[in-house]
């Protein structure tokens, strides 16, 4: 006993522990909503927050807050943050734990602006996810010693590029307190006159989208250990009065990798201003439709001189390599440098350069680039020569489709496997092991020049998958049915598949992955044929049964038996026969005839036709779409009526009615001139049952209805009725009959 308790109790405690310990990592859920309306202690949606102030009040490490749609102004210095005394060069261990303010599923928070100012280091961590900040000035703002802060999946827009200089993260120090650790990821920055203006060490912007910037994308004014990677900066919006640059950098110790660049009004990585500016990494960037020098960088030294050719050098360590640079390529007159730089100890090799120029000056290693322009001492590269002329041609052999921005390599070109490994791991950076896009750095030998490695198609042939074979009934039995063929499966080992053609006999019936065709009742076997991106070819086949269902004759119904009285005494009456209750179990019933003694007197389904005096017994025939066909009859009674005098004479018409379906009896008089008016109904006895008028009447025709009830609102049994109609002298008895 003591043993099992003990077991229980272990057990017990270890639940507890482990609960705990899910509290402390996983941390608390917070809500905001600037529509709630309950109580605000921000436990649940109906008790959100609507004031942000709220969630960094209460949030700690570890906890989120969701957030759902609404304007939530600008955030400023919302609490007192806890001192920073850590390292500001190193950057924050990798167990931090933060506090995520990030938008909920479906909805877009906007904000106006952040800002946070201190005097001395700060902690802040804090992951700001998915906010929309619109504002009239800087986006973000960090003032000075700022640690921490991230920033995902956010869309950070302002007033305009030409509207003051503001900048979506101002992030700047003082009196030497530099930010530290602040990453910036898969973020939308747009219509601001800088994208980032940054004073910050271990700053990582990554995979962001920074267009319709003014003077500058980024710039980079002072910190260490920085990442620029996987960015696109497109349409700068230039303002003249200042400079245009896309990424400029005043120091050292920073990676440029893997970025797009194009539609640039100025330089596109630019080392400028002053101080030296060691171990700096440009690889796998594609820099196109640009007007100035690519990349470029010199050393102010306040009177020395302002150019590479003039200046001291810029710093070492420099590494340039496997980048694709096309300087403005549809205006050869701005086609500048692709490097105008002047730096020592340092590597440029494995690049395409289709510039104008193209050279760093001073003590560079630089060789297997394909360029325009071949400066002295560069090894085992190959020029195009410096023309326009030497450019196009370029363009044209090397790249799939420049004209629209595509810069793949094509296959074969000069490219491939043009590259060295000599300076593998040159100045302490280790080569890439990916290109661009992810591919694998060295495909099939050695590495290719450009941001592009070519990935060899073809070696293998593809694999068609026709899909599984069907079988498909002919619902509508028009003896043909849509089928979806499916060539999903089929698959390239070693590239793609760029044509799906289907045949049958030798005959071409579509083309696609997934094509819809029409099949005729009956067996087909149809031929899928892949070709790859090399050329090669594969085929498979699938059998495709279209099934015809054994066809179900339709149902006639003729409607129900009518009688009707010539109400015009011509000895005829127009009767709408009705055959819309008849239906086709499994099909649709394209034909209605009708006949009457082996002759047909209508078609349709609610046709009107004139019928003699007398009973006349009707054949309805449906016939289906399978050609199937069944009858059913119906039975039309026209009775006769009396014309005593005058134009309507004076007489019951609808003379057989039945009360519970709300029939009534027609008594119509006409008087030739004024008399005292008496209606009775009587039974076969004898017995007065109800009375119908007991009225002078002026000469007219006068018309009344019995609706075979008596005088005490009751239904009168079923049998033979009689009105007496009596007008002065003149007297007459007309018989009703009462059916139920």
């Amino acid at each position: 006993m003591k043993t099992k308790l003990h077991i229980v109790l272990i057990f017990t405690l270890s639940l507890v522990w482990l609960m705990v310990l899910q509290a402390v990592c996983l941390g608390a859920t917070y809500y905001l909503d600037a529509n709630a309306t309950g109580n605000k202690d921000g436990t649940t949606w109906e008790h959100a927050w609507t004031n942000i102030i709220d969630a960094f009040r209460t949030a700690t490490y570890g906890d989120t807050v969701l957030i759902r749609d609404g304007n939530y102004g600008k955030i400023t210095n919302p609490i007192t943050f806890p001192a920073y005394t850590g390292s500001m060069t190193d950057p924050l261990p990798t167990d931090t734990q933060f506090i995520t303010f990030k938008a909920d599923a479906g909805h877009e928070p906007v904000f106006t602006g952040i800002s946070i100012t201190s005097s001395s280091p700060i902690y802040v961590p804090y992951i700001f996810d998915g906010f929309t900040i619109n504002s009239a000035g800087h986006g973000v703002s960090f003032h000075y010693g700022i640690v921490g802060p991230r920033f995902k999946n956010c869309k950070i827009t302002g007033p305009g590029y030409n509207v003051g200089d503001y900048r979506g993260f101002n992030i700047l120090s003082y009196q030497g307190n530099l930010n530290n650790d602040i990453r910036i990821e898969n973020c939308e920055i747009a219509h601001y006159q800088r994208g980032f203006c940054t004073q910050c060490n271990n700053l990582v912007i990554k995979d962001c989208d920074i267009n319709n910037f003014g003077s500058l994308g980024m710039s980079l004014w002072g910190g260490a250990n920085i990442l620029i990677e996987g960015n696109h900066f497109h349409d700068q919006q230039r303002v003249e009065a200042m400079h245009a640059d896309v990424i400029a950098f005043m120091h050292g110790n920073i990676i440029i990798r893997g970025n797009k660049i194009h539609g640039q009004q100025g330089q596109a990585i630019f080392g400028q201003g002053y101080g030296v500016k060691d171990n700096v990494l440009i690889e796998n960037n594609l820099i196109y439709d640009c007007k100035i020098n690519e990349i470029s960088g010199w050393y102010y030294d306040g009177g020395a001189g302002g150019t590479p050719e003039e200046g001291p050098y810029i710093g070492e360590n420099w590494v340039i390599r496997y980048n694709t640079i096309v300087a403005y390529p549809k205006d050869w007159s701005t086609c500048t440098s692709g490097v105008y730089a002047n730096f020592i100890n340092s590597d440029v090799y494995n690049n395409i350069f289709l510039t104008r120029d193209y050279g760093g000056r001073g003590l560079v290693n630089h060789g297997y680039n394909i360029v325009l322009s071949l400066p002295s001492g560069e090894e085992n590269s190959y020029t195009y020569g410096r023309t326009e002329q030497g450019r196009d041609t370029a363009l044209a052999e090397l790249f799939v489709d420049p004209d629209n921005g595509d810069y793949h390599l094509k296959p074969g070109v000069r490219a491939i496997n043009f590259g060295s490994t000599k300076w593998y791991g040159s100045q302490g950076w280790p080569d890439p092991a990916t290109d661009l896009e992810g591919n694998p750095r060295i495909n099939d030998g050695t590495p290719d020049a450009g941001c592009y490695e070519y990935i060899s198609t073809g070696l293998q042939p593809p694999i068609a998958n026709a899909g599984p074979d069907q079988t498909v009934i002919d619902e509508d039995k028009d003896g043909s049915e849509k089928v979806t063929l499916d060539g999903s499966g089929s698959m390239d080992p070693d590239g793609t598949i760029i044509s799906y053609v289907w045949t049958e006999d030798g005959t071409q019936i579509a083309t696609g992955v997934n094509p819809t065709v029409t099949l005729s009742t009956g067996v087909h076997t149809i031929m899928l044929t892949v070709t790859d991106d090399g050329g090669l070819t594969n085929t498979d086949t699938v059998t495709i049964s279209i099934v015809a269902l054994a066809n179900q004759p339709p149902i006639a119904n003729a409607g129900a038996d009518q009688t009707v009285t010539d109400t015009d005494g011509n000895g005829s009456e127009e009767v709408t026969l009705d055959g819309s209750g008849s239906f086709d179990p499994d099909g649709i019933i394209i034909s209605y005839v009708w006949s009457e003694g082996g002759l047909q007197i209508a078609t349709g389904i609610n046709p009107t036709v004139t019928l003699s005096i007398g009973t006349h017994s009707i054949t309805l025939t449906v016939t289906d779409n399978g050609g199937l066909t069944d009858t059913d009859t119906v039975t039309i009674e026209v009775l006769k009526g009396d014309k005593e005098f005058g134009e309507l004479p004076t007489g019951c018409y609808n003379n057989v009615i039945n009360p519970l379906k709300g029939e009534k009896a027609l008594i119509v008089v006409d008087l030739q001139k004024q008399a005292h008016l008496k209606l009775n109904v009587y039974d076969t006895r004898g017995n007065r049952i109800r009375e119908l008028a007991d009225e002078e009447k002026e000469a007219d025709t006068h018309w009344y209805y019995w609706d075979g009830r008596n005088d005490s609102g009751s239904v009168v049994g079923s049998g033979l009725y009689f009105v007496h109609i009596q007008a002065g002298d003149y007297k007459k008895t007309k018989k009703i009959v009462v059916v139920k």
